[in-house]
C-alpha cells in the first residue's frame, strides 16, 4: 500500500511541476528595470526578448514554439526573463510604457523583431540572437548556456585587466573582446549593428589609448573595427535620405539622388549599396532596358569587388528582366546556366528552378514549366517549406494543364504523408477547387472547396494564420456564389 502511495505522489509531484512550468511560462516580466532588480537579487544573467506578436510572424513562432513551451520555464534556473511586446507603430505603445519602451529599443539598437539578448544583471549585453525555426525551447536553453560562456570569458579577462597596467592590461581588454564576437558574430552586424562598438566603446578607446604606436598591433585592429562602424552608419544615412525620397516623390528623384551621390561616395561598400538599390529603382520603375544594361556595367565593374555568389544573384537580375522585356528564350538561357553555375548550394539550385518554371509557367510553356517543377523537387527536403511550394506549383500546373487525375493524385500523396499541415492543404485545395470551376466542371470544384471547408473547420490559427484563413474562406465563397449564379467568367480571387 505505501509503495502505491509513494508512486502517486511521485506522479502528482510531477503533474504539477509540468502544469506550473505551463501556466508560469506565459508569464513573463515586462518592464526592463524590474528585471534588472530581480537579476542582481538572485545574481541571475538577463534575456530581453524584443518581440511583436500582434503583427510579426516569427514573434508568434517564437512564443508558440519556445516562450509557451513547459521546458522553456526551465530558463528561470539560470536567466530572469523579460518579454517586451511592441505594436507595429509606436504611438500604439500604452501611454504608461511608452516613454520606457521607446528609450529600451534606441538604448539596444533594435530594428529587427525578434531580437533576444543574453545581458549581466546591469544589463550590459554579451550576446544577440533571434528565431531559429524549427528549433525546440531545449535547443534554445542549450544554446543560451553555451554563449553564458562568453560573459565568463568576458569577465575573467575583464578581471585581470583591472589588475594590469599598459601593454598587458590593453592584452586582456583585447582578449575579453575577442571572446564576445562568438555573441556578436560579424556575419550578424548588418542585423543586429556592431554591440561590440555600442556597449564596449569605453574598453575599444581605452585599448587605442594604450597602443598608440600599435606596437601590439591592437590599435590598428580597433581603428577598423570603428572605421567600419562609421561606414555602416554613414552608407544607412544615404540610404534612408533616398528612401525617403522614394517614398514621397518617386523612383526618378529617387534615381537621380543615387546619381548625385555616386561621385561622393568615398567608402567601395556606400558605392556598392548605392547602385544595388540603383538597379533596384529601375525595376521598379519599369524600365527593364535600363535596368539591364545597369546590371551589365555592374558585372563588368572591377571596383565592385563582387562575390561568386553575388555575381550569380546578379545575374538572376538579368533573367528576370530579359523576362519583362518578353525575351523568353534568352531569360530561361540564362537561369540554365545559373543552375549550372551554382550547382552544390541546393537551396540556390532550387530557387534558380522555381524562377525558371515561373516564366514559363507565365509564357504558357506548360508542359516546360512542369518538367521544370518535377526537377526542382530533387533539391528540397520532404515537409520543409520549398518542397510544399514545389507540390503545390506543380499540381497548379497540372490542373492549368487539365490533367486532373496527375493532380488529384499528387494532392492525396500530400494529404497522407502528414507532412502538410491543414491550412496549407486547404490553400491548395482551393486553388484545385477554382481551376475544376474554369474547366466547366462545378461538382468537381464544390467538391473540392467542401474539402478545403472541412480542413480549415480543424484550424486554430495565430494572428498571422487568420489572414490566410480568412482568405481561404473568402475565395471558397466566392467561388460557390459563382458556381450559383453561373458566371463562368470570373477568375481565382
Amino acid at each position: 500500500m505505501h509503495r502505491h502511495v509513494s508512486q502517486f505522489a511521485t506522479t502528482l509531484a510531477t503533474l504539477l511541476v509540468f502544469l506550473g512550468q505551463s501556466a508560469v511560462a506565459r508569464d513573463w516580466i515586462d518592464d526592463l528595470d524590474q528585471s534588472k532588480s530581480l537579476a542582481e537579487k538572485e545574481s541571475k544573467d538577463l534575456i530581453i526578448v524584443f518581440t511583436g506578436t500582434a503583427w510579426c510572424g516569427s514573434c508568434i513562432a517564437l512564443k508558440r514554439e519556445a516562450l509557451d513551451q513547459p521546458d522553456f520555464a526551465l530558463v528561470r534556473d539560470s536567466f530572469v526573463v523579460v518579454v517586451l511586446e511592441y505594436p507595429q507603430a509606436t504611438k500604439d505603445l500604452p501611454v504608461g510604457k511608452r516613454e520606457k519602451y521607446v528609450a529600451w529599443q534606441a538604448k539596444y539598437g533594435i530594428h529587427s523583431f525578434p531580437t533576444m539578448i543574453l545581458a549581466d544583471v546591469a544589463g550590459k549585453p554579451y550576446a544577440f540572437t533571434g528565431y531559429s525555426r524549427g528549433l525546440a525551447a531545449k535547443e534554445y536553453l542549450r544554446q543560451f548556456h553555451r554563449l553564458q560562456g562568453v560573459r565568463r570569458q568576458r569577465d575573467a579577462a575583464f578581471a585581470k585587466a583591472a589588475s594590469a597596467q599598459g601593454a598587458e592590461k590593453a592584452k586582456y581588454l583585447d582578449e575579453a573582446l575577442t571572446a564576445m564576437r562568438q555573441g556578436f558574430p560579424e556575419d550578424k552586424i548588418d542585423r543586429f549593428g556592431d554591440a561590440l562598438v555600442r556597449f564596449y566603446r569605453p574598453e575599444i578607446d581605452e585599448i587605442l589609448a594604450i597602443d598608440v604606436k600599435n606596437e601590439a598591433g591592437l590599435r590598428d585592429k580597433y581603428s577598423k573595427v570603428l572605421g567600419a562602424d562609421a561606414e555602416r552608419k554613414q552608407t544607412a544615412d544615404v540610404l534612408a535620405r533616398i528612401a525617403a525620397v522614394y517614398r514621397t516623390d518617386g523612383c526618378d528623384k529617387a534615381i537621380r539622388l543615387i546619381d548625385q551621390e555616386l561621385p561622393k561616395a568615398k567608402s567601395a561598400e556606400l558605392r556598392k549599396q548605392l547602385q544595388y538599390t540603383r538597379r533596384v529603382y529601375l525595376e521598379w520603375s519599369d524600365r527593364y532596358d535600363d535596368a539591364l544594361a545597369y546590371t551589365k556595367e555592374m558585372l563588368k565593374d572591377p571596383a565592385l569587388s563582387l562575390s561568386s555568389e553575388e555575381r550569380l544573384r546578379l545575374r538572376e537580375r538579368i533573367a528576370f528582366n530579359l523576362w519583362r522585356l518578353k525575351r523568353i528564350d534568352e531569360s530561361i538561357a540564362v537561369y540554365d546556366d545559373l543552375i549550372a553555375q551554382a550547382a552544390g548550394n541546393a537551396r540556390m539550385v532550387w530557387g534558380f528552378h522555381r524562377d525558371k518554371a515561373d516564366v514559363l509557367m507565365r509564357a504558357g510553356r506548360l508542359r516546360e514549366a512542369l518538367e521544370t517543377w518535377t526537377l526542382a523537387r530533387k533539391y528540397v527536403k520532404k515537409g520543409s517549406d520549398d518542397w510544399l511550394t514545389t507540390e503545390a506549383l506543380r499540381i497548379h500546373v497540372l490542373m492549368k494543364m487539365q490533367r486532373f487525375a496527375e493532380a488529384d493524385a499528387a494532392c492525396e500523396d500530400l494529404a497522407k504523408g502528414g507532412d502538410v499541415k491543414p491550412l496549407e492543404l486547404a490553400g491548395i485545395l482551393s486553388s484545385q477547387a477554382w481551376r475544376f470551376k474554369d474547366a466547366g466542371r462545378a461538382r468537381e470544384a464544390l467538391e473540392k472547396a467542401a474539402a478545403a471547408g472541412k480542413l480549415l473547420a480543424t484550424v486554430k490559427p495565430d494572428r498571422v494564420e487568420q489572414a490566410e484563413v480568412d482568405e481561404i474562406r473568402h475565395r471558397i465563397e466566392t467561388l460557390r456564389e459563382k458556381i450559383k449564379t453561373g458566371d463562368s467568367q470570373t477568375k481565382q480571387p
